[in-house]
């Protein structure tokens, strides 16, 4: 969308005899600026633009985050405990998205996928939820992250358009899970990017491994 948009003012009282007219051109992309007595009082801003706002402040104060936390390894991301019960799109593992809370060596593959995001949509399964949080408290509890970082992490990931996919087919997911040794919750990230035909973003070689040889395309691949 180009960001170069058309400004202008309306007065209060004319908004309630114009206001589809008002509606019609923010839609178009222009932005609108209500005065009251020549002083602005409110501003509509195209949904669009709105969230990519949004969307460029989180990612800024994510990196601030991992400026400010702790030095952590992939191996750490990769060895938290997981439970075993639990646009243009790609696929985003927990441990590609935890890597944005931690100045974690600035792992290529977190890395193009924090960039990635300001501009296409992640999908998730819904286990990515509890894997997140998971590596967060372990961390807590290593004295990485104070309880306030975790707050402002996950506040910042609500705001990426990241979406949680609940419809994994069952079949598919068993027979990656046997076919590359994979573990349920791995083999679902590896199941969600065949059925969405996406990319995937992951730290984790032994899944990356499993993608590479059903032929799906590896974010930050080129830089690993």
């Amino acid at each position: 969308m180009n960001r170069d948009l058309v400004i202008r003012e309306i007065q209060a009282s004319e908004t309630k005899t114009h206001l589809l007219q008002i509606l019609d051109e923010v839609e178009r992309g222009e932005t609108v600026i209500i005065t009251r007595h020549g002083r602005p009082i409110a501003r509509l801003v195209p949904e669009a633009v709105h969230r990519q706002a949004e969307i460029d402040q989180a990612i800024a104060e994510i990196r601030e985050l991992r400026r400010r936390a702790g030095r952590i390894t992939i191996a750490e991301l990769l060895t938290a405990p997981r439970s075993p019960s639990l646009l243009m799109s790609f696929v985003l593992d927990a441990s590609a998205a935890v890597a944005w809370a931690f100045a974690d060596e600035a792992h290529p593959v977190a890395s193009a996928a924090l960039a990635l995001i300001g501009s296409e949509e992640g999908r998730v399964p819904s286990l990515w939820w509890f894997e997140v949080r998971n590596v967060l408290i372990v961390n807590e509890r290593r004295g990485r992250l104070c309880e306030t970082d975790t707050a402002q992490f996950l506040r910042n990931l609500a705001r990426l358009p990241i979406i949680v996919d609940r419809t994994p087919k069952e079949v598919s997911v068993l027979a990656l899970a046997r076919r590359h040794g994979l573990t349920v919750c791995d083999a679902s990230y590896l199941e969600l990017a065949e059925r969405s035909t996406a990319r995937l973003a992951t730290l984790d070689v032994t899944l990356a491994q499993a993608a590479q040889r059903d032929n799906i395309s590896l974010i930050g691949a080129e830089a690993a």
